[in-house]
């Protein structure tokens, strides 16, 4: 599981805190990365790449390969937590290159402009949450299904894994047949 937390009082940080939160609470037994809790090492030991900017200024951190490779799911908070602004970001493109399941909380609608994307999301996760309009009520059913994946055992999540490697490596394609550009804007 990897989220992202910054003290600051804007709604997705407070999401990503007690994300934090509840994944500290509930469940010892999973990989947990936060920028918070550890240096996490970057990608590129060139620290100019922490600084190539998108579009709008904001600055990409690509964690490095370790922590997707001891993993098999990324649970986060998007930047755009409630509409009508919508937009995906590295927190949802970089888990999908590295050959991750998701499982983004953000704005209603968000998974849905993943599909968009022609990324294809496993039927093994519900992702019913994503078409909850009151935000409370969608974080609630997000946390609950959070829940469920992290209680599911390491054999299983094997199983779900090599059923699912296709769909996974598809998903990465999908991303490099997209203009880089596109996915930014």
């Amino acid at each position: 599981v990897y989220a992202h937390h910054l003290e600051n009082g804007s709604p997705r940080m407070q999401y990503r805190q007690r994300l934090r939160e509840i994944i500290a609470e509930r469940h010892h037994d999973v990989a947990v990365y936060t920028t918070d809790h550890c240096q996490i090492e970057p990608q590129c030991d060139n620290p100019q790449i922490l600084f190539e900017m998108n579009s709008n200024g904001s600055i990409w951190f690509p964690v490095h390969n370790k922590y997707y490779n001891g993993t098999v799911f990324s649970a986060y908070i998007e930047t755009l937590t409630k509409g009508p602004a919508r937009g995906l970001t590295e927190k949802t493109w970089d888990p999908i290159q590295k050959g991750h399941f998701v499982l983004p909380f953000g704005y209603c609608g968000i998974v849905k402009d993943c599909a968009g994307y022609g990324i294809e999301l496993p039927d093994f996760i519900d992702y019913g949450y994503d078409s909850i309009n009151n935000h409370l009520q969608r974080w609630d059913a997000y946390i609950n299904e959070l829940d469920r994946l992290c209680g599911l055992n390491r054999t299983k999540w094997r199983n779900l894994y090599q059923g699912a490697r296709s769909l996974l490596i598809k998903n990465r394609q999908c991303l490099e047949n997209h203009h880089p550009e596109r996915l930014i804007d």
